[in-house]
């Protein structure tokens, strides 16, 4: 969440950030109160329908236990295989919801891999292959740069045939004004 403090704060976009931050926070709770209405009405109504039918079950089966053709031995154990049905039954929906969840964090997931790369490599670069043990060198020929992908929206690239190398271990940085 703070990676990009720095750049935050010399741009002096704090209160931007904050509001894009609040904004989807927001959004986050209100998916989230949605998703547990959902998981809220779904227990009752699993809930309802195991206690209708364990009534109904045990109601008959105490007539039945009344009438002297049924023992309460019997009832009892009705009664046990009845819970050690519906636990099953409850877990497997809670494991449904589980399940749901993780294949739509994964879609959001393949989303962002199916995201294009915004850097495309020139037809015909070489591959940059670097073996641990090498000492090696980056060079940068000629570079250009601009922000504008219509060329005739400026007179002039922001950087222009830029040419340096870096050794190994060396740090680089290339500073300059901001804005236009």
């Amino acid at each position: 969440a703070l990676l990009n403090f720095e750049t935050v704060r010399c741009f002096n976009a704090e209160r931007h950030e904050e509001a894009r931050y609040d904004a989807s926070t927001r959004e986050y709770c209100k998916a989230e109160l949605s998703a547990l209405y959902v998981y809220g009405f779904t227990s009752l109504v699993q809930g309802l329908i195991t206690s209708l039918a364990t009534f109904l079950t045990l109601l008959a089966a105490g007539y039945e236990v009344l009438h002297g053709r049924m023992a309460l031995a019997d009832f009892v154990m009705m009664y046990q295989y009845l819970q050690s049905l519906y636990q099953p039954l409850d877990q497997l929906g809670k494991l449904y919801r589980d399940v749901k969840q993780q294949i739509l964090d994964a879609e959001a997931m393949l989303c962002l891999l199916r995201e294009p790369i915004d850097v495309d490599d020139k037809p015909g670069a070489p591959e940059f292959n670097l073996s641990p043990n090498e000492q090696t060198e980056v060079e940068f020929k000629n570079v250009s740069f601009d922000y504008h992908e219509n060329q005739s929206d400026r007179k002039q690239p922001l950087i222009k045939d830029l040419s340096f190398k870096i050794k190994l271990g060396e740090r680089l940085a290339i500073v300059g004004p901001s804005g236009e």
